[in-house]
């Protein structure tokens, strides 16, 4: 119990004192933190991070092995259905939808988003921060440079006839600046300009045949995602699948 109550400690400790600065730009509703960018906090970031690295090296080999899982269960999937699991098919719908939704958000209208997400998540975005941020005075600006990374954190496998509201939670790396300006003054009250690499976790609902984003969160719940079970079909415990690849009409 003692064990387990350090290992919380440590993890409670090490996401708020080293991952605080990371950002869930854009979508989502909050800004990039600035903590460790000044002198001190850097020298404050070298020393956390020299405290914490055993648990930084179990986080990250944690992920590496709930990934490889997740992968090994879509390329199983994908043999009944590669249009939908296939991970080529999945890869370049997540690029595809977080460049759409990044440009719906630029433009303060997320309705231009509503066939890239679920129509309760873009109504939120819009109603929580966009016309909330505008009442005040206040534009986010958010621009995406470039996709770095794209991994699968952990797989819901539904029962229903074509795998519908089955759920898949993708890690998204990105090269992008994020922050909250006055809109007549230009003035920076939150964040700061130019550009870093920032993470983000997307959870993608199959709807109507389709990927669709239902949810976007902090990167700090890539560990609480990478240690769940997958949940799977009965038929991914066989070794050699002999059904052929399906492949839907669009």
């Amino acid at each position: 119990m003692k064990k387990i109550n350090l290992h919380l400690t440590l993890m409670i400790c090490f996401t708020f004192l080293f991952q605080i600065q990371e950002a869930l730009a854009g979508p989502g509703g909050k800004i990039l933190k600035e903590l460790f960018d000044t002198p001190l906090g850097k020298i404050l970031g070298i020393v956390l991070g020299i405290i914490f690295l055993p648990f930084i090296i179990y986080s990250a080999a944690r992920e590496a092995i709930e990934v490889k899982r997740t992968h090994r269960d879509l390329k199983k999937l994908s043999v009944r259905n590669a249009r939908l699991f296939g991970w080529f098919e999945i890869k370049n719908r997540v690029q595809e939808v977080f460049g759409q939704v990044h440009s719906a958000w630029g433009k303060e209208d997320m309705s231009q988003a509503s066939q890239w997400m679920t129509a309760w998540y873009w109504q939120n975005q819009q109603l929580m921060y966009l016309d909330r941020w505008e009442a005040m005075g206040l534009v986010n600006v958010c621009n995406v440079r470039k996709v770095l990374n794209i991994k699968p954190l952990h797989l819901h496998c539904s029962n229903e006839d074509n795998f519908e509201h089955s759920r898949i939670v993708i890690s998204i790396e990105a090269n992008m600046e994020d922050y909250l300006m006055e809109r007549e003054t230009g003035k920076v009250v939150e964040g700061k300009k130019g550009y870093k690499d920032g993470v983000t976790v997307w959870t993608f609902v199959l709807n109507d045949g389709k990927w669709k984003v239902e949810n976007i969160e902090e990167d700090t719940q890539t560990m609480s995602y990478a240690k769940l079970k997958n949940v799977v079909p009965e038929f991914l415990n066989l070794q050699s699948p002999t059904s052929t690849v399906h492949r839907p009409t669009t």
